[in-house]
């Protein structure tokens, strides 16, 4: 039997090496108190050797784990046989599912991840105490909801990978687009981000949001810049709807139809330093000089004389802050705080 080291580490898991692939058990904070229970969570040294126990079963048996070897520890941690019939059903689960799909799993058998058959997805579930009369809590991290109601954690996975086979198309349809165009939001794209923030070559920004369900479609899009671009861009739109061509990826209609190109992505991205000053200067915003505000907030306004990004909220504090500004309705007028010539911004809610 290979020797295995357990490690513990500041995320609250437990990571076993000395094995060829890593597994990881998550670890529930220490009390003082001498009573453990499975919905407490609490390990002790038992729950280690389960740990370790539960890799050297799987890997010398291809992923098959005998629960008669590892009751005796599941009781000695919990000193209690209650559970022994809710431990059979949970195992003879992972079991059909199979080991080699199981990502993470706590020592009191409370909480685990799942990945799916490609590798690329996960699930998380939540496992409890009254396990399997008590259904099981899952997050699938998808663009649409998870909407089986299933009880069981077999039934949620099975429900789960038919749901990753119709996403498909726009999991790949995205994918494609992060390869190729420099997106400038999200920061790092997830499978559930269904929208981007995209770069045309005229400085303009263009958010487009892509139907999960229908990927090749006409995407929504919303243009961010000076007015007059803007509403060139938009005079565009209607055509864009018209002549778009499903057999085409997203970047080709978009650059066809509205007869600008998209910026790509090259070796440099928004935080690395050897990103082209032309690209900082046309994200950043020229007041807090950031991409993300405090807040999140990304550069929504764009002066229509110096065609600088500014945050909104940058904008209203530094016009608040001028004598010369003024309020009209729910707008604040005063000076670029770029170039000084007009700019507004509305007032926030």
């Amino acid at each position: 039997m290979s020797e295995v080291v357990m490690q513990s580490s500041l995320n609250g898991f437990v990571s076993v090496k000395g094995i060829p692939e890593e597994f990881v058990f998550k670890q529930a904070p220490s009390t003082s108190s001498s009573t453990h229970s499975p919905a407490q969570g609490h390990l002790s040294m038992s729950s280690s050797v389960l740990s370790a126990e539960l890799h050297n079963q799987k890997l010398q048996s291809n992923n098959s784990i005998s629960l008669q070897s590892l009751e005796p520890l599941l009781k000695c941690n919990w000193n209690s046989d209650i559970l022994a019939e809710n431990w059979a059903f949970l195992f003879e689960e992972l079991q059909e599912i199979g080991w080699d799909r199981i990502e993470e799993l706590s020592a009191d058998l409370s909480y685990l991840t799942i990945h799916s058959t490609c590798g690329q997805h996960i699930m998380q579930g939540i496992i409890p105490s009254a396990y399997p009369e008590a259904p099981v809590r899952i997050e699938t991290y998808l663009p649409i909801p998870f909407t089986k109601l299933a009880k069981k954690l077999k039934e949620c996975v099975e429900a789960w990978d038919v749901q990753l086979e119709q996403l498909r198309p726009f999991f790949c349809y995205m994918q494609e687009l992060d390869n190729t165009a420099l997106i400038l939001d999200p920061q790092t794209p997830q499978p559930q981000h269904i929208h981007r923030r995209l770069l045309l070559e005229n400085q303009v920004f263009l958010e487009v949001t892509v139907s999960p369900t229908s990927s090749h479609s006409p995407p929504h899009c919303r243009f961010i810049g000076p007015s007059n671009l803007c509403a060139v861009m938009s005079s565009r739109l209607s055509q864009l709807y018209q002549g778009w061509d499903s057999s085409r990826n997203l970047l080709e209609n978009i650059e066809l139809l509205l007869e600008e190109r998209v910026r790509r992505r090259g070796s440099e991205t928004l935080n690395a330093p050897q990103l082209s000053s032309t690209v900082s200067d046309a994200v950043e915003c020229v007041v807090c000089y950031s991409f993300h505000s405090d807040t999140g907030e990304l550069p929504d306004l764009v002066c229509d004389h110096c065609l600088q990004a500014m945050h909104h909220s940058c904008v209203y504090m530094w016009l608040k802050g001028l004598a010369s500004s003024r309020h009209s309705m729910q707008l604040m007028c005063g000076d670029c705080p770029y170039c000084t010539k007009p700019i507004s911004c509305r007032v926030p809610v």
